[in-house]
């Protein structure tokens, strides 16, 4: 997720103003060099720090910055992990979370933030950030963030894996080229139709009564909730479990 908010705000104009700093100082320099952007040194003006690491990294990725973050902004892209706890770290700054998702590599992302902040101008430089990437939605609660990161953060490897299978199947009878294109075409399709029905009527439009496509939606829809609500318990499960 950090490369990709790297690439997007790049994208958005902002590359003289990112300063980067990895877990360790080889990563912080590949990750400069790659993008072309600055590694951290003492003379850096963190206006706003966003965290883009795993949870048991945060300390060892901000304990050289620590120093310079009195006054600065925190966005935290660490899944599962609280205001309560980022305050461990940051007594006195402005805290947001937010959860992107990896299309904010290409300024299409759609990004969930929540803050127990009230200084609107803070807030509203946040938000202007991000909407550099996409689009924003602030979020009343923070229990809500638990929701966020399986929609918004995992939501898209849920739907390659149920586009993985539907591969797997078509390969049966068809070239990997020819499936792929196909499946390709019919998730632009099933966008299209979504952007102008609810499901429920996206369906119908492609599915006529008693047809091929309302025979295997009845074999799915027989299975899928099932699936889908152990999927989702899981992942929310293993949100709070990180909190």
């Amino acid at each position: 997720m950090g490369q990709s908010l790297i690439q997007g705000l790049i994208a958005s104009g902002l590359k003289h103003g990112l300063c980067i700093q990895g877990r360790t100082k080889a990563r912080t320099l590949n990750v400069a060099q790659q993008y072309d952007v600055t590694p951290f040194h003492a003379q850096c003006q963190i206006d706003i720090l966003i965290i883009a690491v795993k949870p048991h990294q945060v300390q060892d990725a901000i304990a050289p910055l620590m120093p310079y973050l009195a006054s600065s902004l925190i966005v935290s892209v660490l899944a599962g992990i609280s205001v309560a706890t980022l305050k461990q770290y940051f007594s006195n700054q402005t805290i947001v979370r937010a959860m992107p998702n990896l299309a904010v590599a290409q300024q299409a992302g759609l990004t969930a933030l929540y803050s127990e902040a009230e200084t609107k101008i803070h807030l509203d430089y946040i938000n202007e950030l991000f909407q550099g990437l996409g689009q924003t939605c602030w979020l009343e609660a923070e229990s809500s963030m638990h929701a966020a990161t399986v929609f918004l953060g995992s939501a898209p490897a849920f739907f390659i894996r149920f586009y993985q299978g539907l591969l797997s199947q078509g390969e049966q009878a068809l070239s990997h080229s020819i499936c792929e294109s196909m499946l390709k075409n019919a998730l632009i399709a099933a966008l299209d139709l979504l952007g102008q029905y609810a499901p429920e009527e996206a369906m119908q439009r492609v599915a006529s009564k008693g047809g091929i496509t309302q025979e295997g939606l009845v074999h799915l829809n027989s299975e899928l909730d099932k699936l889908l609500d152990q999927t989702i318990t899981a992942a929310l499960e293993r949100s709070r479990a990180i909190e």
